[in-house]
């Protein structure tokens, strides 16, 4: 990962770079974007040259192109320190990942690579690819420009492109010079490769399977034929001492082999007699170096698998040791609580008939007979400490300790309930035994289980205003609760759940003894149709629209719960246009005005969960940044109706 400093700078000190192949940029959807949450993802850049004042583009030139468009005069961005090398690899990998090139933006990158490199194999090297693929789109800027237009449409595939490699390669050896402009060329296989390629675009060529078989087979066969027509008639011509020797009949495969040896041989004896000292020396130089290089490259990837290795070897130890080292305190861990429980259970049981220090030794050998050897020492060390402890608080404050194992016990019986004892709600997973997991806006089981053991009893009136899916009614079936569900639109296969206008509940006053409300986040998701005109919270115009709704359903919700009895809220805040609205502080407020005490709240994670899934496409619950802090989190608020005669 490319780590950097973090800079606010004038837009107009930014610059495309030298190295981006992409050709066209989609700018609308993403504009829409940055109007709404603004930019989320600063784009990466570098000093160019270093230590000036203006900078290159390595990643998010449609961010940049978007941001100028929309009138920015100043653009956050995170400095890399890279080299040229570093920032071309970069530039084409990071945009190729986020979206493959298209043929023409590919064709004319290699192109213009290999004439920045010199060689098809650097510009394989440098940006990870087969020289094959190098050669394929390199192939296609030699065609002419109509044609080339026919591969971008698609008239022309990239698999009947690939059929011509060989064609390409022979075209490439009659014409010497791939700087050359071909169309002009007189190479027979290059025109070959027009004609078909022009009968495919007419459509007299459907696919590459033809063209292979009835095309380019065919035209290979006859140059191979070609070439030993050729060979025969160089070997009767030159005819060396050895062939007539050997009686050479070119009728057998290792007999022509054998004449392409001697004509080889001869070939070069023939080349070196032609050439002169200067001649002589620079081929050999040039020999030299070829083997030189040949011998760094294996030399380099040498190094670069020894390092390779070195750093899965060290990260591997690494590993092994931080695992064995959270085995070590996980382990050392599970022993306190153990002993910790042991203690808190047996001193309970014994602290009203024996002496404190009796009731030690007495524990202490309980505890070690059950322990393993190798583990007494560890067990004993951490007994002491325990004991130690106990002892202080039981010293300090001798009535508190008394007092509070009734506290303890209620807190240990919640905990075996599966009642979370803490504010922070850390859900991994939706639980799927109510509800529905794909309804849009839906509620985690977890959630209305945790408020249902909490604050009621089995039997105890649940009410639901706004029931969507019917989670709270699967949850309180489960737990011997009667519920109660309304909601402004019951999804069909939920004839539990009554259709009803939560601003009026059908119910008597006190008659419930708690009340669930997960409502809409304002317009976040749309829970019914605009055409159906239905008094829904999420079709609200305005915020001060939807606060009235919500305080008319929170009057309901105060009228019908019992004098002392709980009203538990799931919500969360979010952003529109860029503007943090605070719908959880807001509804506190309505609630207080109302009549409702502030119980406090406890934090449920939201792990990024999907809400709504349409026509194949995720739609995320709102992501919403301030300063780059993304909202992870829902919470679960708790009002009391306070008694009327309490104090």
């Amino acid at each position: 990962m490319i780590k950097g400093e973090i800079l606010e700078v004038p837009i107009d000190q930014i610059r495309p770079s030298p190295y981006q192949p992409r050709l066209y940029f989609e700018l609308e959807t993403i504009k829409e974007s940055i109007k709404q949450d603004g930019m989320l993802v600063p784009p990466l850049v570098r000093r160019k040259p270093e230590g000036a004042t203006e900078f290159e583009l390595i990643d998010g030139e449609r961010r940049w192109r978007a941001a100028k468009e929309l009138g920015w005069k100043t653009i956050t961005v995170q400095v890399a320190n890279v080299d040229d090398e570093t920032a071309r690899r970069m530039v084409f990998t990071l945009n190729e990942e986020r979206q493959p090139y298209t043929a023409e933006e590919y064709t004319k990158f290699f192109r213009r690579m290999y004439e920045q490199m010199g060689s098809v194999y650097a510009v394989a090297q440098a940006f990870r690819k087969s020289e094959h693929t190098v050669w394929r789109y390199i192939n296609i800027s030699m065609l002419p420009e109509y044609l080339q237009k026919a591969v971008w449409s698609g008239r022309i595939t990239i698999g009947m492109i690939a059929e011509l490699d060989p064609v390409f390669a022979e075209a490439r050896d009659e014409i010497g010079d791939i700087t050359a402009t071909w169309q002009y060329s007189n190479s027979p296989s290059y025109q070959k490769i027009v004609t078909w390629l022009e009968r495919a675009y007419m459509g007299e060529i459907r696919d590459r399977e033809e063209l292979r078989k009835h095309y380019v087979d065919p035209y290979l066969e006859e140059l191979d034929k070609l070439r030993i027509r050729k060979a025969k008639e160089a070997v009767e011509k030159i005819v060396p001492k050895e062939l007539i020797e050997a009686k050479v009949t070119l009728e057998k495969p290792e007999e022509l082999e054998k004449v392409a040896e001697v004509l080889k041989k001869e070939a070069k004896r023939r080349r070196e007699a032609l050439l002169t000292p200067e001649e002589k020396a620079r081929i050999e130089t040039e020999k030299r170096r070829k083997e030189e290089e040949r011998r760094r490259r294996l030399e380099e990837r040498r190094r670069r698998e020894e390092e390779e290795l070195r750093k899965r070897l060290e990260a591997e130890k690494r590993r092994i040791e931080e695992e064995v080292k959270q085995k070590a305190k996980e382990e050392l861990l599970r022993d306190r609580e153990f002993i910790k429980e042991f203690i808190a259970k047996e001193y309970s049981a014994m602290h009203e008939t024996l002496d404190i220090e009796d009731i030690r030794e007495l524990l202490k050998q309980k505890l070690l007979a059950n322990i393993p050897p190798e583990k007494k020492e560890r067990a004993e060390n951490i007994f002491e400490e325990e004991w130690s402890s106990l002892k202080k608080r039981i010293q300090i404050f001798p009535e508190k300790s008394s007092k509070m194992e009734h506290k303890f016990e209620r807190l240990k019986e919640l905990e075996e309930e599966g009642v979370f004892l803490t504010t922070l709600w850390d859900i991994d997973e939706r639980a799927e035994y109510a509800g529905r997991g794909d309804f849009h806006g839906n509620c985690p089981p977890q959630v209305v289980e945790q408020c249902v053991l909490r604050l009621t009893k089995k039997g105890d009136l649940v009410v639901d205003p706004m029931a969507g899916s019917g989670t709270a009614i699967d949850v309180c079936n489960l737990l011997g609760r009667r519920c109660i569900a309304y909601d402004i639109k019951p999804p069909e296969w939920r004839t539990d759940i009554i259709q009803n206008d939560s601003r009026k509940i059908p119910l008597e006053d006190e008659s419930a003894d708690m009340v669930f409300l997960h409502p809409p986040y304002w317009d976040m998701v749309y829970y019914t149709e605009a055409n159906e005109n239905l008094p829904d919270l999420s079709r609200a115009k305005t915020l001060d629209e939807y606060l009235e709704m919500l305080r008319q359903v929170l009057q309901e919700c105060y009228r019908i719960l019992k004098d002392g009895k709980y009203l538990c809220i799931l919500l969360g805040d979010r952003i529109k246009n860029g503007r943090f609205i605070p719908l959880c502080r807001k509804a506190a407020n309505l609630a207080e005005e109302i009549g409702f005490i502030d119980c406090g709240y406890a934090v449920k994670f939201t792990k990024g969960s999907t809400s709504q899934v349409i026509k194949g496409k995720n739609i995320y619950a709102e992501v919403a940044y301030t300063q780059n802090l993304k909202i992870e989190h829902d919470l679960v608020m708790f009002f009391k109706k306070e008694a009327k005669y309490s104090q």
